[in-house]
Parts: C-alpha cells; sequence; structure tokens
C-alpha cells in the first residue's frame, strides 16, 4: 500500500515484486483440493478428534439469550513485562511456542471455571504456511478448532507437551475450511452459540514495520 501510494504521488509505476503466483491462481488450486475425495482423510481426523464435543457453559451473570446477539464489551488486560519473560523463557526450557503456553494457560482456566476437563479454543491460521502465497495480498485466515483434556492431578508440563501434540495435529489439518469441519462434526445448531469454537486464543506477534507516506501527516 505504501509503495502504490508513494508512486501515485510521484508520478510513477510501483515497483513492486514478481509473484510466482496471484491470489487468482490461489483460489484455482483451493477449489480444485477442497473436494471430497482431497479432504477425506482430514475431515476423517476432525470427525475422530472432535467427537462428541459439548459447548463450554462458562458461569455468567445474566441467562444467555436465545439467539446470540454482539452486544459485549472489551476488557484490555495488560501484562506486566517481566511475567512476559517468564513464559518465554518457559516456552524455551519446555520446547514449545508460547502460543503454546498461552494457549495449556487459557485451556487449565477454562476447565476450571466450566467444571468440564473437556475443552475445545479455536485459533486463526494464517494460511500463508506455503511460501509462493507469503507476498500475496488477499484472504487466507482460516479457524482451526484445538481440543484438549484437563487432568488436574497430573503437572502443568505434562499438560504442556499435550497442548503441543494437539496443536501440531491441529495445524497438520488446518487447510479444512472451518465451515466444512462443522458440517462434519457439529449436528445439532444452536442459535445462541458459536458452533465449535466460543473462545478464541490468536497471538499477534507479527514484526510491524513503520510505514512513510510522503506529503501526508
Amino acid at each position: 500500500f505504501a509503495e502504490c501510494y508513494t508512486a501515485h504521488v510521484e508520478h510513477r509505476v510501483p515497483a513492486l515484486p514478481d509473484l510466482p503466483i496471484t491470489y487468482r491462481d490461489y483460489a484455482a488450486w483451493q477449489r480444485h483440493h477442497l473436494t471430497d475425495h482431497h479432504l477425506s482423510d482430514h475431515l476423517d481426523y476432525w470427525r475422530t478428534t472432535l467427537a462428541d464435543v459439548t459447548p463450554l457453559t462458562l458461569p455468567t451473570d445474566h441467562p444467555r439469550p436465545p439467539v446470540r446477539r454482539s452486544t459485549g464489551a472489551t476488557l484490555t488486560l495488560p501484562l506486566p513485562p517481566e511475567l512476559g519473560i517468564r513464559l518465554r523463557h518457559l516456552a524455551q526450557d519446555q520446547d514449545v511456542t508460547l502460543f503454546t503456553v498461552l494457549l495449556a494457560v487459557t485451556t487449565l482456566w477454562l476447565a476450571r471455571h466450566t467444571g468440564n476437563p473437556d475443552v475445545v479454543v479455536g485459533t486463526a491460521t494464517s494460511g500463508r504456511g506455503q511460501p509462493e502465497v507469503r507476498d500475496v495480498v488477499g484472504f487466507f485466515v482460516n479457524t482451526v478448532a484445538l481440543r484438549t483434556r484437563v487432568e488436574e492431578r497430573e503437572s502443568f508440563t505434562a499438560l504442556l507437551a499435550r497442548v503441543r501434540e494437539t496443536v501440531l495435529g491441529a495445524f497438520a489439518h488446518e487447510d479444512v475450511p472451518f465451515d466444512r469441519v462443522v458440517d462434519a462434526v457439529w449436528t445439532h445448531r444452536d442459535p445462541s452459540r458459536n458452533p465449535l469454537v466460543e473462545v478464541m486464543v490468536v497471538l499477534d506477534n507479527t514484526p510491524q514495520r513503520p510505514i512513510t507516506l510522503p506529503d501526508l501527516t
């Protein structure tokens, strides 16, 4: 965007890198790839992994409305910098990612507050695992469901190891569009809830480069 804007101001052609594929190429690949024949193994994984999932029932101070609404609020809770450092050190010591640590903490918290040790949490994947699409402008994001069972008698490191396996297994099958997973495993639709996933854990750690636009404040 910055290059196109600058080129427009300077009356020149934008100096954009050549891409091996376009978003149209990706759409054509996806249309061919996302058939029942190609997705059968992936869908079998999700049917097995998410079989008999029960919805999260958090203790609330108001009854759940019969039809889901978008009313609500936003609560921002900054973490102390030293806690962030300790979390990163824990991830390094256990050979996992920071995302896996945060997911394990969230899963444990949800299990304790719902009284249900079987917890499904969602996350958003970038869909840019292939190097050919990393610089292509377009929407590749998909939702992935992560199911973990919490055993209160085990150590947190044991839970962390199991969450790691959950993440690796789910990401290996992340190409299946979330709506196809819902159709395959969520037979009972409840208008008061989101299907399968009601809590998301998303770690936004993409480096932000400053954008400079000439003659613009």
